[in-house]
């Protein structure tokens, strides 16, 4: 039995792995497409997405049975449980990915859209949280959880910087009006991505020390 229990662990282990791997790669051919104009890339990310949910659906099974046949306790029992919540914070990212996808199809004909380093600094924050969220996770690393966590002031500080920059960019000429939008859903996206990377800090830092740390201002 406890050899079965690890099996299912590790396996629980590598699907959550191979699903970040292609919301960051997801993530990465998204802001490319956007980059480079690129309809094709940016139609097969939006298709990739079914990838991502059926690897969703795969974790989601793998959690239940495990809950049903193996009965976890200790620390087996908090990671199942974490896989459970880092499955739909990777599943949304996946869904973020796909709407920027969206939106580069739309920016595809706009003649050099603005404010787009921006956007590129805050695609490498967020996927660099991504990619060290998970290895907090994976390895219970808890400074590692929580220097992420902190990295997610910055993604929110250039957010902030493209929704205050996209203002007078439309007051000037008010044909740019869907151009701006597109840009402001695009950094929306990102700083929703760069969120629930944070939610999975906080789950690897419950991971490795029972303390749950979310809304932790909040007196009960």
């Amino acid at each position: 039995m406890i050899i079965q229990l690890d099996e299912e662990i590790n396996l629980l282990r590598k699907t959550l792995l191979e699903m970040g791997n292609s919301v960051e790669e997801a993530i990465e051919e998204a802001t490319k497409a956007l980059k480079d104009r690129d309809y094709t890339l940016a139609k097969q990310v939006i298709k990739n997405d079914l990838f991502i949910n059926r690897l969703e659906v795969k974790i989601d099974k793998i959690c239940l049975r495990i809950f049903a046949l193996k009965q976890p306790i200790a620390i087996d029992l908090r990671f199942v449980a974490s896989g459970l919540k880092i499955n739909n914070e990777l599943e949304r990212m996946g869904d973020f990915a796909s709407r920027i996808a969206h939106n580069a199809l739309g920016l595809s004909r706009i003649d050099d859209p603005p404010y787009l380093d921006e956007i590129y600094t805050m695609k490498n924050l967020v996927q660099q949280m991504l990619k060290l969220s998970l290895d907090a996770f994976i390895q219970r690393n808890v400074d590692l959880a929580q220097k992420m966590i902190e990295q997610d002031k910055e993604v929110d500080k250039h957010y902030e910087k493209v929704i205050t920059a996209i203002g007078p960019y439309v007051h000037e000429d008010s044909e740019r009006f869907e151009t701006g939008l597109m840009i402001i859903d695009i950094a929306k996206c990102l700083e929703r991505i760069g969120d629930h990377a944070k939610n999975i800090c906080e789950d690897a830092i419950y991971l490795a020390k029972g303390e749950i740390v979310k809304h932790q201002s909040i007196n009960l």
